[in-house]
């Protein structure tokens, strides 16, 4: 069954049904064989507790600040002159459209519908930040829970914590110098399942998170001056 606002997967059935003549539901026994039966290749899947991981996903964010991801969004919308970018689908990528609705805060207008630039330039405030990196955050770990329930019904994958376990590069290292049937004996099935199935050990790492104030002064600096050089340079963004 295809949901209604599977829009990926609607189109595939409309292009089947309409251009080919024939049931998009077909070609799923058509190709039924996975390529695992075919090839060897060996698939690792790393995880850990989850706790760890929401604050590794954190800090993951916290660092794409400090490399740049303001001025990369910043970059990208001086150069949309005709707004496809603003207006695509890679602009709601996680990260984009989180900096994306900061930079592009809505602008005070005079009467005449002008924009008014006393009003609107360094109006960023703290709290818009916060609410930014939290956004950002949330929808990373979001998409974290997403690829670890589809990754969790894979069983061609070995489940490894690397956390945990700092010779996680040396295990993998030499399960690809075994042959298929060595590596496949050699996996620890319960230790993968205590990985697969781990749930957060102390939730209090997770509720007593907040962003540092260095990074916060940091991104609060920066996106309002980028924020107001979009405002002077592309107005049309703020329509």
């Amino acid at each position: 069954m295809i949901l209604k606002n599977d829009f990926i997967r609607l189109s595939k059935s409309l292009y089947f049904n309409t251009v080919k003549g024939i049931k998009f539901s077909t070609q799923k026994d058509d190709y039924q064989d996975s390529i695992a039966n075919e090839y060897d290749f060996r698939t690792f899947y790393l995880s850990g507790d989850r706790s760890k991981m929401h604050i590794a996903l954190n800090n993951r964010c916290e660092a794409m600040f400090q490399m740049g991801i303001l001025e990369e969004v910043y970059d990208l919308l001086k150069r949309d002159k005709d707004l496809h970018f603003k207006n695509s689908k890679s602009s709601d990528s996680i990260g984009y459209r989180e900096i994306i609705d900061l930079l592009l805060k809505p602008v005070i207008r005079n009467r005449e519908g002008t924009i008014n630039l006393y009003q609107s330039l360094d109006t960023i405030e703290e709290s818009d930040v916060i609410s930014t990196i939290s956004n950002f955050q949330t929808a990373n770990r979001n998409y974290y829970r997403k690829q670890y329930s589809w990754f969790k019904k894979e069983k061609y994958f070995e489940w490894l914590n690397p956390i945990d376990n700092e010779n996680t590069d040396q295990h993998i290292i030499k399960s690809l110098e075994l042959s298929f049937d060595e590596w496949q004996n050699n996996r620890n099935l319960k230790k993968e399942e205590e990985i697969r199935t781990c749930s957060p050990k102390d939730t209090r790492l997770i509720s007593l998170y907040k962003p540092s104030k260095p990074l916060i002064n940091f991104v609060h600096s920066n996106s309002n001056k980028l924020r107001n050089s979009l405002i002077k340079s592309n107005p049309e963004l703020f329509d």
